[in-house]
């Protein structure tokens, strides 16, 4: 019978010089509870030399296709999802009732 002693194999207890790892603590990250259209309200754009805002833009275009999903019921695109855009605006609601806060957002009553 062969014994084949545990430190030959690798799997015996070898003693370490290196230290052990610190505890690292997760950095701690700002919360921005903003949502991405507030965030966009800031940015400036550029459209045919004129300086635009691009939340304004967004909201803009936003009506557009919400006019014609809830009134046609027709998607603008074919990765169009209304759940986009409520994410965006950080509202919530039906349809109809999304296109209305969009455009009394937009004339300026809320």
């Amino acid at each position: 019978m062969f014994m084949v002693h545990s430190l030959m194999l690798g799997r015996g207890s070898i003693p370490r010089n290196t230290p052990k790892k610190q505890h690292m603590r997760p950095l701690k990250k700002r919360v921005d509870d903003r949502t991405q259209f507030e965030k966009d309200w800031e940015k400036p754009m550029i459209i045919d030399n004129m300086e635009a805002n691009k939340g304004y833009y967004n909201l803009i275009c936003s009506i557009r296709d919400l006019g014609l999903y809830a009134e046609h019921d027709m998607k603008p695109h074919r990765n169009w999802k209304i759940g986009d855009v409520k994410k965006y605006f950080g509202v919530k609601g039906n349809k109809h009732a999304l296109l209305q806060r969009l455009k009394d957002f937009r004339d300026g009553k809320l």
